[in-house]
């Protein structure tokens, strides 16, 4: 079964799948280790984790591409891969959808904001594109694809700019009749989202980022209509708040002996990485005396 096929037995599926969100391959490693059945890859954690740049459109669809191509090469999940505004007009589309096919994305989730982009997160307005815009970028993605399977999502920031709950609804079917397999709709506030998904009434599944609703659960997402909770930065900041506790210890105590029994072992660390796997090959196809894990 192909990545996209794959993608959309989770969409058509009953209840809420969680998408957490990638922060580089060792993260994604870890995912697929605990049991996650899909990755999101965002371009907020990829142009902060490669770049080490804030989610400002500065990230290019090369360097995004590389970050999707590492994390399938590693990983046996499909990934459904957040491409912003495309990195430009509908032309741009079509070569943001044939790398990302080639990259081996499970599927991708297109806005309608303008160039250049901003986080939904940061502080300040969003505006968007024309709708007839958005349908031109929408069109040239599904035609781009080569496989039918590839899943084509739509996100619209319409709250960011503004519109009313009806005036989002308009944009996210028109959308919908274009041929998009999902829509993901944003929103600062949760009761726009809340009716968005109770009144939209729309044909294809809802997938939402609920960054800033910790407290919603999977399970009042499935009553309200959504299929796909993307976690994109718990991970994230989580971890980073562990290293810098850590490496603080470290630096004021000039040793990690206090941090041993909260890390994983490097046996746990090798597993993750496959060692094994590594040094089978190593035994099978390598010269005698260059073994990987030695005698």
């Amino acid at each position: 079964m192909s990545m996209g096929k794959r993608l959309r037995t989770i969409l058509d599926r009953k209840g809420v799948t969680i998408a957490p969100g990638a922060i580089d391959v060792l993260s994604c490693l870890l995912f697929q280790e605990i049991g996650y059945e899909m990755i999101w890859a965002g371009g907020f954690m990829s142009s902060a984790s490669q770049i080490g740049w804030a989610d400002a459109n500065v990230l290019t669809l090369t360097e995004h591409a590389t970050y999707v191509r590492n994390i399938r090469l590693a990983t046996n999940l499909p990934i459904l891969v957040d491409i912003d505004n495309g990195y430009g007009g509908a032309v741009n589309v079509i070569r943001t959808i044939r790398e990302m096919e080639q990259a081996g994305a499970a599927g991708v989730m297109l806005e309608d904001q303008v160039i250049p982009k901003r986080c939904a997160l940061f502080p300040g307005s969003r505006p968007i594109i024309s709708k007839e815009e958005m349908i031109g970028k929408l069109k040239a993605a599904l035609d781009a694809r080569t496989d039918e399977s590839f899943v084509i999502a739509a996100r619209t920031d319409s709250f960011g700019a503004g519109l009313s709950v009806n005036e989002a609804i308009d944009r996210a079917s028109a959308y919908v009749e274009t041929g998009v397999d999902a829509i993901l709709p944003i929103s600062k506030k949760w009761e726009n989202l809340e009716r968005f998904a109770t009144t939209a009434k729309l044909k294809v599944p809802l997938i939402t980022a609920p960054t800033l609703f910790p407290q919603i659960t999977t399970a009042h997402l499935d009553k309200v209509g959504f299929k796909i909770m993307i976690q994109p930065l718990i991970a994230a900041q989580v971890a980073l708040k562990a290293m810098k506790e850590a490496m603080t210890a470290v630096l004021r105590e000039g040793t990690p002996i206090s941090l041993v029994d909260r890390a994983l072992t490097f046996p746990e660390l090798s597993a993750l990485l496959r060692l094994d796997e590594v040094a089978g090959w190593e035994e099978k196809f390598v010269p005698s005396g260059t073994s990987l894990v030695g005698a």
